[in-house]
């Protein structure tokens, strides 16, 4: 039977769903993978440990889920730009390249906190913490997004969209240019204020664009 939405005891759980995530993600950012325990992340949402092991069977599957959502939007957005580029809808190079970018934009847009999870397992060394299992989960989801991407880049290149490059190498360069402009500009914006994320990545892809 499907729960109803409007029932108190159904909104209870997600909530304390919300509040075990927003616990898990302050604690990750602070302590990284390692340091941070299901105990630690119970205290702090102010439930106990065994009600987190309710939604989640261990910290691994706690972190892809903070993850998971953000790197599927990604996907989700990159296999609806992949079909308009097999259409030949998109006519020329900056068409292209401002859809890549509204994409990336909308990714952060839809989960921050996701993509900082994103870029903490990237940067630091949650590698030796966690167990094959969970790795190789991150990893098939990351290689589809990368996949399909390549594809989408051989597409262009074959209709004189794009320079002819190496998918693999344009592919990595496009994904560090996002994650490396959201992390410059998220440091930035923490002691003035100000926000310039678009502005900044709108302004490197005109970069590479000149490049391609």
């Amino acid at each position: 039977m499907t729960p109803d939405p409007s029932k108190p005891r159904f909104k209870a759980k997600a909530v304390r769903l919300a509040e075990i995530h927003a616990a898990a993600r302050e604690l990750f950012f602070v302590k990284g993978f390692a340091g941070t325990t299901m105990a630690q992340i119970a205290q702090r949402a102010g439930v106990s440990k065994g009600t987190v092991y309710l939604y989640f069977k261990n910290k691994d599957e706690l972190y892809i889920s903070l993850m998971m959502p953000v790197l599927e939007e990604l996907g989700r957005h990159l296999e609806i730009f992949g079909r308009k580029v097999a259409a030949r809808q998109v006519p020329d190079k900056r068409a292209f390249l401002d859809a890549i970018c509204e994409i990336d934009l909308r990714t952060y847009a839809f989960d921050p906190d996701g993509m900082r999870i994103i870029q903490a397992f990237q940067l630091g060394n949650h590698f030796s913490a966690m167990s094959a299992e969970t790795i190789a989960t991150i990893n098939r989801r990351a290689a589809t997004n990368y996949r399909t991407t390549r594809d989408i880049l051989s597409q262009a290149m074959r209709d004189g969209i794009l320079k002819t490059r190496d998918t693999v190498q344009l592919s990595d360069i496009l994904w560090s240019m996002f994650i490396g402009v959201v992390q410059l500009e998220e440091s930035k914006a923490r002691t003035t204020r100000k926000d310039h994320l678009k502005e900044t990545l709108r302004a490197a892809f005109e970069v590479l664009a000149d490049g391609l």
